[in-house]
This record gives structure tokens, sequence and C-alpha cells, in this order.
């Protein structure tokens, strides 16, 4: 059976060198995030406040609390919090008293 490459190369999947290089591209790729997340600072400090009204404030603030830019669906599903938020009673309620405490402690 043949399948399309990226690059338009016809790869025949029967041949086991293409699967076998494709798992260890895997493996590898795998190793080096394991590796990377490795020293990836985490911060010790707990039960810091939330004073942000919005969720993409919220989120600008936890990419600079965590030194490193947030996941790309993580600030689209923020600014979706936000829209829903717009109009409601609670829309300038800040962050910190909607959030269980016991989540940021």
């Amino acid at each position: 059976m043949k399948g399309a490459d990226p690059f338009g190369d016809q790869v025949s999947s029967s041949d086991s060198s293409f699967s076998y290089d494709y798992e260890d591209s895997v493996l590898r790729r795998a190793r080096m995030y394991q590796e990377y997340m490795k020293v990836v600072h985490m911060p010790t400090q707990h039960g810091f406040v939330i004073p942000f009204t919005s969720w993409v404030g919220f989120a600008a603030s936890m990419k600079e609390f965590y030194g490193q830019p947030l996941y790309y669906l993580t600030n689209v599903q923020m600014k979706k919090f936000d829209q829903i938020r717009l109009g409601a009673d609670n829309e300038d309620v800040p962050l910190d008293t909607i959030i269980v405490s016991s989540l940021h402690c």
C-alpha cells in the first residue's frame, strides 16, 4: 500500500525501514521533549492573588509567571471565556473570587 509523503514522494507503508525511521523519529522527539521539560522552571510560590477581571489578562499573567508562552488552544479558550462573561453580572468581578481558592494555593 502506498501513502502520500508530505514532500510529494510516494512511500510504501510495507517498507519496514520507513516504519522504523518514523518510530525512531517519534521516540527521539519524545525524549527531547522530556529532557526539555526537566529544565523548565516551575515556580514554587503558592497562594498568589489573581487580580484580573478578564481571562486573557489571567493568561498573560500566567505566561509571565511561568516564563514561557501558553499553548495556543489555551489562549483561544481564554478568549471564549471572556466572550461568555461579557454582559454577565460578574463581568467586573476579579477572577480570584470566581476561581476556587484551593486551585491557586
